[in-house]
């Protein structure tokens, strides 16, 4: 069972929250972006605030399309506006799952978001003809906080601490689980379509930057197909077996 509120607000701008068993999720309409993604015990996971850079803007989910040293094609992140805002409408809602889909210019860039009780799933839809280069990134604050010594628990098996920066690609790196020492809690991670990219991690304290679709230190967006789908879960458990189990069996669609 989830329910939704559409009219809520979060962190200065107008929001749809979603309340689920395993999280609730606050998704800002006008940025077109995740701001705050907060477990049962009210941790929240992402930690979007405007201003401050690592401690604030910065973080989000997806935060997919960037040009730096431009507004045109910079959207889906939480606080946008202006010139990188998206219009998002609720194309379906009820008590087992709702779909949420953004888009900038009616459809030059456009994705959709299926929630339920279990996970939130990105579907990328279209992208900009002419520059169609994007990524998803997960900056913020696993567990409510950012700490060196949490570990990624990787889809190779490698599991690191926060405090290591590392890059792959998707070929053997389709998924990550953000665990937290002290909660059996995980914020698991995983490409759901078969593209090989760069992915990659560093820590920008006091948040993650994790990216798929992005290479350490560069600012090129490396996705360019779609459709392409991408899960979010917070799952109750920091097992690194059971973990592995949950991104084998994946997300039943919709």
């Amino acid at each position: 069972m989830i329910s939704v509120h559409p009219d809520s607000h979060d962190e200065d701008q107008d929001a749809i929250e979603v309340v689920t068993p395993a999280a609730t999720y606050f998704y800002h309409t006008t940025g077109g972006g995740f701001s705050s993604l907060v477990d049962v015990d009210g941790n929240d996971w992402l930690g979007y605030q405007p201003g401050g850079g690592p401690a604030g803007e910065y973080r989000g989910i997806p935060n997919m399309v960037f040009r730096r040293g431009t507004d045109y094609n910079n959207h889906f992140h939480p606080g946008h506006g202006g010139a990188k805002a998206s219009k998002t409408r609720i194309i379906s809602s009820d008590d087992e799952q709702i779909c949420i889909e953004s888009a900038v210019d009616s459809d030059r860039w456009r994705i959709r978001w299926t929630i339920d009780s279990d996970a939130a799933r990105l579907t990328v839809l279209d992208t900009d003809p002419a520059d169609p280069g994007f990524w998803f990134l997960y900056e913020g604050t696993p567990g409510g906080r950012f700490s060196m010594a949490d570990r990624c628990l990787r889809s190779d098996g490698k599991d690191l601490r926060m405090s290591k920066q590392w890059e792959g690609t998707t070929a053997t790196i389709d998924w990550v689980a953000f665990r937290v020492r002290g909660l059996n809690r995980s914020l698991l991670i995983q490409l759901e379509t078969d593209v090989v990219v760069p992915v990659s991690y560093y820590p920008m304290k006091p948040m993650t930057v994790f990216g798929f679709g992005r290479r350490l230190g560069s600012a090129d967006n490396l996705f360019t197909s779609v459709p392409l789908e991408v899960s979010v879960r917070l799952v109750e458990t920091a097992d690194k077996k059971e973990l592995a189990s949950l991104a084998s069996s994946g997300v039943a669609r919709g």
